[in-house]
């Protein structure tokens, strides 16, 4: 979940992103996002404006500033919005959910996102929900970022990503705990 202060208020609003495309909005009564997308260095959220008696389908369009582990700043044009991290009570971990901590490696490209740990021919599905692997890998500029890591990972059913049918298996990253760029 990112949340931001309300401007002029006590309190706080912003936006849960689920690793499968959909979205909340947290305490914004006139918007409700329902759905999310990453395009290179844009942020697409859509759903329904709500107001003035009339409830409207909307796309809005912001460019990803910088994001990371917990932090995301969005933009459009000179404007800046700063969202900060936060625990989301919906999309909390099961107290029983297992984390594995490994080194690999990191494969991006279009429609690849990978990891293979070190010694082991297994490829798996990544996501990662923070979208700070997808931001590194846009500011590389290349076709395919390869890049050595350590994370700790969350095993999910490949059943919840779509391209993760044509793997082994799916982790959900956890935390980053070292990207070896080069």
């Amino acid at each position: 979940m990112w949340l931001e202060p309300i401007p002029g208020m006590d309190g706080f609003q912003g936006m849960s992103l689920s690793a499968d495309g959909t979205a909340r909005s947290v305490n914004m009564a006139t918007l409700e996002y329902d759905r999310w997308q990453l395009l290179g260095r844009q942020l697409v959220l859509a759903g329904k404006s709500i107001g003035n008696g009339q409830t409207l389908e909307f796309a809005d369009t912001l460019d990803v500033v910088r994001v990371d582990a917990d932090s995301l700043i969005l933009g459009r044009g000179d404007g800046r919005r700063a969202y900060s991290r936060a625990a989301d009570a919906f999309d909390a971990e099961p107290e029983n959910e297992t984390h594995v901590v490994l080194e690999g490696t990191v494969t991006f490209a279009p429609e690849v996102r990978t990891f293979r740990a070190a010694g082991d021919s297994t490829t798996f599905w990544l996501i990662d929900e923070s979208g700070c692997l997808e931001q590194r890998f846009v500011e590389s500029g290349r076709a395919e970022w390869t890049v050595g890591a350590e994370l700790e990972l969350c095993p999910v059913d490949k059943s919840v990503a779509e391209f993760a049918a044509d793997y082994d298996g799916a982790y959900r990253v956890v935390r980053i705990l070292r990207l070896d760029e080069g």
